[in-house]
């Protein structure tokens, strides 16, 4: 469970870094949720 969990907030986070170009907003949005 907790390894499938982890690959799909990878992916979350590549996709956000790639679209707002700042780490800290994607660390942002993926710890809220």
């Amino acid at each position: 469970m907790q390894t499938w969990i982890n690959e799909h907030y990878k992916r979350i986070f590549g996709l956000i870094y790639i679209k707002t170009g700042s780490l800290a907003d994607a660390q942002d949005i993926t710890q809220d949720t």
